[in-house]
């Protein structure tokens, strides 16, 4: 397989949904790549719910990334010091606490959809 144009069906209906998450993202939130990516050895997860929770449910860790990614987003009402970092474990944590085929199909391809802009930045960052 040399191209996209001869990959198995299934492989590209799944790129082509990223395709498609990835340009509903740029018109509802624009141009991202300023973000930074809030990752690296001395980085400290503000407000980690899992230290002294115990046992912890994927659907209240997918709440706390919910929230965490919204009191830092702008669009959100929030401080505007989001990151690369946590709006992928926020998609990662929502397709974790998501059981419906459907529904974790579609988070999967927000995740990775995420994921490809966060590729896109670095990408773009070394070209200039």
């Amino acid at each position: 397989m040399t191209s996209i144009t001869e990959a198995p069906v299934p492989m590209a209906k799944a790129i082509q949904d990223i395709i498609n998450e990835r340009l509903r993202q740029l018109e509802k939130h624009g141009d991202q790549s300023h973000l930074p990516d809030g990752t690296g050895p001395d980085i400290e997860l503000d407000n980690l719910p899992v230290v002294g929770w115990g046992t912890v449910s994927a659907e209240r860790l997918a709440a706390w990334a919910k929230a965490r990614c919204k009191a830092a987003s702008q669009n959100e009402g929030g401080n505007g010091t989001i990151t690369y970092e946590q709006i992928l474990t926020e998609e990662w944590a929502e397709a974790i606490a998501e059981s419906d085929p459907t529904k974790l199909r579609e988070e999967l391809v927000q995740l990775a959809t995420v994921a490809v802009a966060w590729i896109e930045k670095i990408d773009n960052k070394e070209r200039a």
